[in-house]
C-alpha cells in the first residue's frame, strides 16, 4: 500500500513538473515587434493620462537584441527582467509584470525605491 501511495505522489509530481514546463512563456519571442508604451502609475500614486497621441512612446525590439526607443540600444531578457543598455552606457532593468502577444506591462524600479509601471500595446 505504501508503494502505491508513493507511486501516486511521484506521478503527481511528474505531472506538475511537465505542466509547469509547458506553461513557461518565451518572453524573447513575445517581445519582438513595435510597442506603443504609456506610463500608467508611479510609486507616489501619480496616475498618468495620455492627453495626446504624441505623449506615447514607441519602442521596437528586434530579435538580434537591439531596439529603438529614443536611440538605438541593446536589450536582453533573463527570467522576468528586461535589461536595457543605452549608447551612453546607462542600464535600466524592467521587471515584466505581464507579457503576451498584444500587451506588455513592465515596472522600472530605481535604487531610491521610486518606480514607474508602464503598459504597452503591440502595434505590429
Amino acid at each position: 500500500m505504501k508503494q502505491i501511495a508513493g507511486l501516486l505522489v511521484l506521478s503527481l509530481l511528474i505531472g506538475i513538473l511537465f505542466a509547469g514546463c509547458g506553461a513557461e512563456k518565451d518572453y524573447k519571442e513575445l517581445i519582438v515587434g513595435t510597442w506603443k508604451c504609456v506610463p500608467e502609475v508611479n510609486s507616489e500614486g501619480d496616475r498618468y493620462e495620455l492627453k495626446d497621441e504624441d505623449d506615447a512612446e514607441y519602442v521596437t525590439f528586434w530579435s538580434d537584441g537591439t531596439m529603438v526607443a529614443d536611440d538605438a540600444i541593446k536589450w536582453q531578457i533573463d527570467d522576468d527582467r528586461i535589461t536595457v543598455k543605452t549608447d551612453d552606457d546607462n542600464v535600466f532593468v524592467y521587471k515584466i509584470l505581464e507579457l503576451n502577444e498584444d500587451t506588455m506591462v513592465v515596472k522600472l524600479e530605481f535604487e531610491d525605491g521610486y518606480w514607474v509601471k508602464t503598459t504597452c500595446k503591440k502595434v505590429d
